[in-house]
């Protein structure tokens, strides 16, 4: 009987193995280059560790039933730290899994697999890898003048997959929608912070430099995928406000803001209540009062209201350039001021703590407006490389 399910165990973890090397294989056949650094682990998991191994199953889409299988069957353990769990948690691993590989650890740590003979101690903690030659990180400065599209590549590959999008090419998808569906971008895991730059979207996701470059899009077979560009701004959002609540939804590929111009869409001109084609279920409501509220999906409306408010609301596409960068005003900081009962002062961009992290370069430095690309970039981009140190926490359920 164990014999039997020792193979079952094996088949499963076989199946498994061989659905992440066919997605490799699948990826290595776009026409995006590799990483650089030859690997799509965060930095902080060490390659061929069991979290590694776990983080590879996540990106590759396969069944959560089949990963659960693999942890509660791990030869080894995977201790976990804060690091390596936001890592986990940021390259798609749930936290249901994450609390899997807990338990394992402690059942393996207590040496009760159903064996006679205590389990084996755990090996040492292995130190964290900075590359595969082992070299030190180079130290952070400002990027270099010609960034590749290589950078984007590198920075979100350990989060999500590059897929190929028809009629907007190549993409990236977060592996988080492959596990939540009602995912939505600036929604989850953030907060609005108004700025000298307008409103900015403060995300605590290591892959937050997506909120300021590129646009979002809803793919019929992919869900939220982001689409390159190399123009940053605070967020890339349109705005709808009513009396009672008010509303963003990430701008579509193909959409620019130019100085002297406004907005372009698809080349042409469009006005500033032009509403991009976004339908009602694109845009995350919340009343007034909740809007400076963080991780505002907990106090969204529910789904069944969203129309009804949708169709209640003005657009409002505010948008400046203050001799910098572009600036997103979106809803006056006088309503929000007057609903959250405190005055809205601006706050440097440099002074949020994840402005470093998205790609804010500091007080004095130039974001260039480029004229906006008519197909997915392929050449320079000012994108910042992610910093391999995490200056965030994040609060996640853990059943002990």
């Amino acid at each position: 009987m164990k014999n039997y399910i020792a193979s079952k165990t094996l088949i499963a973890l076989a199946v498994a193995i061989a659905a992440a090397a066919a997605y490799d294989s699948l990826a290595n056949e776009q026409p995006m280059p590799p990483p650089a650094n030859g690997t799509t682990l965060p930095d902080s998991l060490v390659p061929g560790s069991s979290a590694a191994q776990v983080a590879k199953l996540a990106q590759a889409g396969v069944d959560a039933g089949v990963i659960k299988n693999y942890i509660s069957n791990c030869p080894t353990a995977f201790n976990l730290d804060a690091d390596k769990i936001i890592a986990l948690t940021d390259a798609g691993v749930t936290s249901e899994m994450v609390n899997a590989m807990f338990a394992h650890d402690k059942n393996f740590l207590a040496g009760i697999n159903n064996n006679s003979s205590p389990a084996p101690a755990s090996p040492p903690t292995t130190p964290t890898v900075v590359s595969e030659n082992n070299s030190p990180p180079p130290a952070a400065s400002a990027p270099p003048e010609n960034m590749t599209i290589n950078n984007f590549n590198d920075t979100l590959s350990p989060y999500g997959q590059w897929v190929e999008v028809a009629g907007y090419g190549r993409c990236w998808r977060p592996t988080e929608v492959v596990y939540n569906a009602t995912w939505q971008p600036y929604c989850d895991r953030g907060r609005w912070v108004y700025t000298d730059c307008g409103w900015y979207w403060n995300s605590d996701y290591a892959w937050g430099v997506t909120f300021h470059y590129g646009r979002w899009f809803n793919a019929p077979n992919y869900g939220w995928c982001w689409w390159p560009d190399t123009v940053w701004a605070p967020s890339w959002v349109t705005w709808r406000s009513s009396g009672d609540y008010c509303g963003w939804a990430p701008l579509p590929p193909y959409t620019a803001y130019q100085p002297g111009v406004g907005f372009t869409y698809h080349g042409g001109n469009v006005s500033v209540s032009f509403g991009f084609g976004l339908a009602a279920n694109c845009f995350t409501f919340v009343s007034i009062g909740n809007f400076c509220q963080p991780h505002p999906r907990n106090y969204c409306v529910p789904p069944t209201q969203i129309t009804q408010i949708y169709n209640q609301t003005t657009i409002i596409n505010n948008y400046d350039y203050n001799h910098r960068t572009i600036v997103n005003n979106g809803v006056s900081i006088t309503t929000i001021g007057a609903a959250t009962h405190r005055p809205i002062q601006a706050v440097g961009v440099g002074t949020v703590m994840q402005s470093e992290r998205h790609s804010w370069r500091g007080p004095g430095e130039i974001h260039p407006v480029r004229p906006f690309p008519t197909a997915p970039p392929t050449g320079n981009s000012p994108l910042r490389p992610e910093t391999t140190t995490s200056i965030r926490r994040t609060a996640i359920n853990i059943r002990q």
